[in-house]
């Protein structure tokens, strides 16, 4: 039900271009806002969200094909290698987005790899 709320008050918005939630919620409902075009945010910062492999996974989907935000910070979102493939498959896709901060989370061994490839 969050989500559903927190997509449409993004989606139709033309001044917002910064969002920053505070605790776990929103990253299924972000995805979706993230889809549709058109939408002028510029940061999406989730440091500290404890959204996990499913959230990220989730943004990860929607960014391939999306072209905002241009910064994202997913530092200490409680991931692991799994969903850090997923990012590095969304860097080969995504030709919008700049800055990518996966600080503080499981990477593993194989994750930088794939993100140095994208």
């Amino acid at each position: 039900m969050i989500s559903c709320v927190l997509a449409y008050a993004i989606v139709p918005s033309q001044y917002l271009n910064e969002v920053m939630l505070s605790g776990a919620a929103g990253a299924s409902g972000m995805a979706y806002a993230l889809t549709c075009k058109g939408s002028p945010l510029e940061l999406l910062d989730l440091r500290l969200n404890i959204i996990g492999n499913e959230g990220v996974i989730d943004l990860c989907s929607a960014l391939a094909s999306s072209d905002c935000p241009k910064e994202l910070i997913l530092a200490g979102c409680g991931f692991t290698e799994e969903a850090a493939i997923k990012v590095g498959q969304m860097l080969q896709q995504n030709t919008t987005l700049q800055a990518l901060d996966v600080s503080n989370n499981c990477l593993g061994e194989v994750s930088p790899s794939l993100v140095k490839k994208a």
